[in-house]
């Protein structure tokens, strides 16, 4: 399927659910804050409102509205299927950025929730996470997302309001027609659509794209949850139901235990120092690239280059290994300068 076909199936989607996703009756208050918030929260919730596991998933989709209202944040709710198997996600996505683009003050960042993640402390706010939109050093970020022992994880992630975004997403759903004996060849793995992003990402046009936070900050599992944490995320959880619903039950006894005041969580801290040293590291790449042109033939000195690249694509979520690899290439850096 071409890449054209696919846009206009989307262009036709959002032309027929536009009228639905962002009035929904049974979440009417979903949909809060101004066009001039810079962001969005989208997550989507469908099937028997009578099931156990839906009305869990509609009680954690109000602590999101919750916090969306607290902060002024846009939140849509997709309440149905809009295509066969797992693209809805993909589709309801790629609307939403095209709406926003084409207006004149739009969104700056969308932030996708799966619906069994539980917003616990509303007193974070989301532009902690990402890059400012005048910082060049992560001009070509368009997504800023966690991982855990499997690999990326897009229960919970940010997409920049941007037209590459809708290149990335669009190219995400083609995977498995461009790549289809690769994909073919991941029948084990459940969660197709996440499947198709992640390996997108790992083409090299693709890595620049991606920034990676730790994921205990917005995507941790139930027992990775810490005191001021914002929120937790109950996949590949036997009791999952029941972990969700035990967080609510803590909200509802005792709200204020769990709204913790940003300056007094781990955040400021652990975020500040992850900022530092990945603008670091970016500025350090750089500086990096202008020695190796100076000094060509130095294998040291490329292999330091190669070193660097890495650290800033893949281990931005780790500040002790990204910590390490600065202090290596810096010293090397400094000491072919001493000896030159």
């Amino acid at each position: 399927m071409s890449v054209v076909v696919i846009i206009a199936i989307l262009f036709g989607l959002n032309y027929s659910s536009r009228a639905e996703h962002c009035s929904i009756s049974q979440f009417s208050d979903t949909q809060v804050g101004t066009d001039r918030s810079r962001y969005g929260k989208i997550t989507m919730l469908y099937g028997d409102r009578s099931d156990t596991t839906y009305q869990t998933f509609d009680r954690a989709l109000q602590t999101h509205a919750h916090h969306a209202r607290r902060h002024n944040y846009q939140h849509h709710v997709l309440d149905r299927e809009v295509v066969e198997g797992v693209w809805s996600k993909t589709f309801y996505l790629i609307s939403l950025l095209v709406a926003q683009l084409s207006k004149a003050d739009h969104l700056e960042w969308l932030v996708w929730s799966d619906a069994d993640t539980v917003l616990i402390n509303s007193e974070i706010p989301l532009d902690i996470f990402t890059p400012a939109t005048d910082d060049l050093l992560f001009q070509d970020v368009m997504l800023v997302m966690a991982r855990d022992q499997w690999g990326m994880n897009s229960g919970h992630f940010f997409i920049r309001v941007h037209p590459k975004s809708v290149h990335i997403l669009t190219r995400a759903f083609a995977y498995p027609f461009s790549h289809e004996k690769e994909f073919a060849s991941r029948r084990g793995h459940r969660i197709r659509d996440q499947l198709a992003l992640e390996l997108l990402i790992q083409d090299p046009s693709y890595q620049k794209h991606v920034l990676w936070a730790p994921s205990s900050w917005f995507n941790p599992r139930f027992f990775e949850i810490r005191p001021g944490a914002m929120c937790g995320h109950f996949y590949s959880d036997e009791n999952r139901t029941a972990h969700m619903q035990e967080w609510m039950a803590k909200q509802d006894q005792d709200a204020n235990r769990l709204q913790i005041p940003y300056e007094e969580t781990f955040y400021p801290e652990e975020v500040e120092h992850w900022w530092r040293l990945n603008k670091d590291c970016r500025r350090t790449l750089t500086d990096t690239r202008k020695v190796v042109n100076e000094k060509k033939g130095n294998e040291s000195l490329s292999k330091s280059l190669s070193t660097m690249e890495e650290a800033c694509l893949w281990h931005s979520d780790n500040t002790t290994q990204l910590d390490g690899i600065l202090r290596q290439v810096k010293q090397e850096i400094e000491l072919l300068h001493l000896t030159s």
